[in-house]
């Protein structure tokens, strides 16, 4: 049985390069293209439920939970990292 350790607080920048290895390696969204402004659907393609999995893995990964508080608010890449670093 593999334990899964969860980081427990990260900063602006660690959940940065987390949320941008998952839009990478889930979405096929390079770090490249994926800048803090840039809108998660209008301009890198995501849909609704698309979001809803990405928080979903960003909180497998954390100790984030979400409980849907501020999902729908989400717009852009920026807007993700900072519903993140306060969910903390």
């Amino acid at each position: 049985m593999a334990i899964q350790l969860k980081i427990v607080s990260m900063n602006k920048h660690q959940l940065r390069v987390l949320i941008l290895n998952l839009l990478e390696e889930k979405y096929d969204i390079s770090h490249q293209l994926a800048t803090d402004d840039k809108h998660l659907k209008y301009e890198l393609g995501l849909d609704s439920l698309d979001i809803l999995e990405l928080c979903m893995d960003i909180e497998k990964e954390t100790s984030i939970n979400f409980n849907d508080a501020g999902i729908e608010g989400v717009g852009t890449v920026n807007d993700l990292i900072e519903l993140s670093f306060e969910r903390q």
